[in-house]
Order: C-alpha cells, then sequence, then structure tokens
C-alpha cells in the first residue's frame, strides 16, 4: 500500500487493498523505479521539481473484465493520461470521492451496480464530468436518450485505439460534444 499526499501540482499515487484499483502514467511510471528512500520524506519535493508536462488529465476506467480493463488502461497510459481502475461502479464511486478525476470511462453491464446506475449518480454528483461508454452491448434507453442530449459519449466495442482516443479527446474538450 503506497499512499501520497496531493497537492494542486502532484500526482497521486494510491493502490489500495479493497477490489482493483491502479493508477499509471508518465509521472507515476517513473516513480515505480525509484526505491523506498527516495519515495519518503523528500518525495514531496521530488514532486514540485517534476516538469508540468507530466501533469495530464486523470481518467478512471471502469469495468469488471480485467482484461478488458487493462487494454482500455494501456491505450490511454499510452497516450500520456494518468489512468485509475475500478472493477466494480461502487469502488468507481469511492475513487471519485477521493481522487480528480476529469474523465470517466464505464462499461454498462457490470454486476451489482450497473453503468447506467454509475451515471445517473455521477449526473447527480459531478454533472459536468465527461463520461464516456464503452459497450459490447448497445445502449439502454436513458444511455440514448443521455447521448442523444450530448451527456454522455458512446463507444461501441470493439474498438480501435484511435477510436478510444477521439471519443475522449472529444469528451475532454470543452464544447465539442
Amino acid at each position: 500500500r503506497l499512499d501520497v499526499a496531493q497537492d494542486l501540482e502532484s500526482v497521486a499515487v494510491r493502490q489500495r487493498d479493497v477490489g482493483q484499483h491502479h493508477v499509471d502514467g508518465p509521472l507515476a511510471q517513473s516513480l515505480r523505479g525509484l526505491g523506498p528512500a527516495a519515495r519518503g520524506a523528500d518525495f514531496e519535493a521530488f514532486l514540485r521539481e517534476q516538469d508540468r508536462e507530466h501533469l495530464t488529465h486523470r481518467l478512471l476506467v471502469v469495468d469488471d473484465e480485467p482484461q478488458i480493463r487493462e487494454v482500455i488502461r494501456t491505450m490511454l497510459v499510452d497516450n500520456g493520461y494518468a489512468v485509475h481502475t475500478a472493477d466494480s461502479a461502487r469502488l468507481a464511486l469511492e475513487i471519485l470521492r477521493d481522487e480528480q478525476i476529469d474523465l470517466v470511462c464505464t462499461d454498462l453491464v457490470m454486476p451489482e451496480m450497473s453503468g447506467s446506475k454509475l451515471i445517473d449518480e455521477l449526473k447527480r454528483t459531478r454533472p459536468r464530468l465527461p463520461i464516456v461508454v464503452c459497450s459490447a452491448y448497445g445502449t439502454d434507453d436513458d444511455v440514448s436518450r443521455r447521448v442523444s442530449r450530448g451527456e454522455v459519449l458512446f463507444l461501441s466495442k470493439p474498438f480501435t485505439r484511435k477510436e478510444l482516443l477521439d471519443v475522449v479527446n472529444r469528451a475532454l474538450t470543452p464544447h465539442s460534444n
């Protein structure tokens, strides 16, 4: 378990004991190579010295299928995004309470709590948070209405790296939806 305090100029890196939660990005990757001493008392100073280019959008990928979650995470990290992952909608809500997230990419069909219910909760608590729905099963009526109103973007599985990056970039670009 690695907990790092987060300030406005740093990226938090946290692994939880519960569920699948992972964060990665250019800064996080460089931090993993450091020994425990470097991550100790001087860690905050180290973060402040990092080039501001390492600070990027923080995305949350929510999918109950580990392989799909990892493929999406890898595609996004390889393109400079800091990525958190969650294996359930409930864990996603916990992460969103603790972390500053700029976009959520969620599956629709998940056990316990569906992606549609997650979207409902996100629209209630964080109405301006961009959401990308990735699903192999199409959309339900509620999600279809949200897509037509521009509240969420939809990406049909399977998709290419370019399709994923295009939709994420559109969602993160104000007034492009």
